[in-house]
């Protein structure tokens, strides 16, 4: 009756913790997306695609891709346009992630521009190649910091993407326009082609903290211990 009683009065202990981190506590936990539908796999829902036909199209399937992704078929120095309009950003230490694949022309001389911005600055590009030997780059712009990342061109049998995570300025604001944008080579209907996928920006929207018992009271042993997890790498919170 005793260790009944110990271990349903440490498991009530937990419950509470759980409810004070869930609906009571003002903690600062793991970022969450700002993006909507970031990984496309609900079609182009949340964003807002310019012009509607001959730019950005929804992709599913295909040997080597994510599964489904917003691509971009190339058409004769168009410039097409996915945007999303995200409030709740991280002011300070956000990150922005995206994969990107490309696809050669076969007709020299018709590099694309790939650029990703946010409240109109853009922090990330890719500019593909001129030919079909070469790895194109994804590289950080306009105070963002980050490794250059190589993207090696696709084939007919497999999509290469290949992931960039960027960390932004700090004092951006915590409300604006994320755009994607494609700037497609000067040649009709074929261009080089992009492929994106998993875009992020880091929220300020709390996450959800998580919590086990990973050491019981016993008769012999009145303590325990609780982990708690889902919380910021740094800064404060209180229990």
């Amino acid at each position: 009756m005793k260790r009944l009683f110990v271990q349903t009065a440490w498991k009530g202990l937990l419950m509470s913790v759980l409810f004070y981190f869930l609906f009571v506590g003002n903690v600062d936990l793991r970022a969450q997306n700002a993006v909507s539908n970031g990984n496309f796999d609900a079609t182009l829902i949340n964003w807002t695609a310019n012009p509607i036909t001959g730019g950005w199209v929804w992709v599913i399937g295909g040997i080597g891709s994510n599964g489904a992704f917003a691509s971009n078929i190339a058409n004769n120095s168009t410039t097409g346009t996915l945007t999303q309009s995200l409030t709740n950003v991280a002011p300070n230490g956000a990150v922005l992630s995206f994969s990107l694949n490309w696809n050669y022309s076969s007709i020299s001389g018709t590099a694309s521009t790939f650029q990703i911005s946010y409240n109109g600055v853009v922090y990330g590009q890719m500019i593909t190649k001129s030919i079909s030997t070469s790895s194109a780059s994804i590289t950080p712009l306009n105070g963002a910091t980050g490794a250059t990342v190589t993207v090696p061109v696709s084939t007919v049998t497999a999509n290469n993407f290949a992931t960039a995570s960027f960390t932004l300025p700090n004092g951006i604001p915590t409300s604006g326009i994320l755009e994607i944008k494609m700037i497609s080579g000067s040649c009709f209907l074929c261009a080089d082609d992009i492929g994106v996928d998993n875009v992020f920006l880091t929220s300020c929207t709390p996450g959800t903290p998580t919590a086990t018992v990973t050491t019981e009271p016993t008769c012999a042993t009145s303590t325990g211990s609780v982990t708690i997890g889902n919380l910021p790498a740094t800064g404060n919170w209180t229990l």
